[in-house]
């Protein structure tokens, strides 16, 4: 049996959160087994479309949350105008 020891923590909005926790109460299956399913099958899926798109929109939407959070930066330093 392979050993887990190394671990990836992945930030999620409550709302993904409580999602994923629903989810998992649903499969009678821990947070974390879960999360591990769905991992694994995605990444045996790499070439999918619905997957290659689904990593296309997290790329943007933390594009933007990156520039969102330097325009809240730079308006806490300089005052917005």
């Amino acid at each position: 049996m392979t050993k887990l020891d190394r671990h990836q923590n992945v930030p999620l909005t409550g709302d993904e959160l409580g999602a994923l926790r629903a989810a998992a109460l649903t499969a009678d299956a821990t947070n974390g087994l879960f999360s591990r399913a769905l991992l694994l099958f995605g990444m045996s899926h790499l070439d999918h479309p619905d997957v290659q798109q689904s990593i296309a929109d997290e790329k943007s939407a933390a594009a933007q949350r990156l520039s969102d959070g330097a325009r809240e930066a730079v308006a806490q330093r300089w005052g917005s105008k």
